[in-house]
């Protein structure tokens, strides 16, 4: 009898979590990741965590964000994968350009008239985070390994920036989100701080 129970209680639990699978297995890092972003962001200030610095490696990032693309599709993205060093991230990005939703706007006019069909996009810069607030600065861009000025990139996720709610513009210091104190790149891994 307790075995039939146990059995039960085992099925029962794997049929609640098949919705979190997707069209596959999650992958453990991404569980990780949301299980110390669940930490973070749930975590009221003046609690046990604050001051806590969580460590995400960056396979467990990418694999996370690999789960969230397949769960939540933004049109036209088709791949994301982060490549972090010291205070510096390469973001590479495969997109079919004409699936994107961009705002009307003439600087994105302008790249989507250059651009259609599938892309591999390429953007490096810098990151860092300290006191609460965070800092972005685009250092490098380019579409299909042809380098592009990085002016045209950094208008052009303004403009995306400015359609987010609340708006966001990477180009000026930025509130770090979920009460985080600071953020620091490493070789392959971010140090979050409550």
């Amino acid at each position: 009898m307790k075995r039939q129970i146990l059995i039960g209680f085992i099925c029962g639990a794997l049929i609640a979590l098949l919705p979190l699978y997707g069209q596959g297995t999650i992958d453990p890092g991404a569980v990780r990741v949301a299980n110390l972003l669940h930490e973070i962001i749930n975590s009221p200030a003046g609690s046990a965590v604050d001051g806590r610095t969580y460590e995400l490696s960056e396979p467990d990032l990418n694999a996370y964000i690999a789960w969230q693309l397949r769960e939540r599709p933004r049109p036209g993205i088709e791949e994301v994968q982060l490549r972090l060093s010291e205070g510096s991230l390469m973001t590479m990005l495969d997109v079919d350009m004409d699936k994107v939703e961009l705002p009307d706007s003439t600087s994105l006019g302008l790249l989507r008239s250059m651009l259609s069909g599938r892309q591999k996009i390429e953007l490096a810069g810098t990151l860092s985070g300290e006191s609460g607030v965070g800092q972005f600065e685009l250092t490098e861009s380019s579409i299909n390994s042809v380098s592009l000025p990085v002016f045209m990139l950094t208008t052009a996720l303004q403009t995306i920036g400015q359609q987010r709610n609340p708006p966001l513009d990477l180009t000026e210091p930025f509130e770090l989100p979920f009460g985080l104190k600071s953020l620091a790149l490493l070789p392959r891994k971010l140090l979050l701080t409550k």
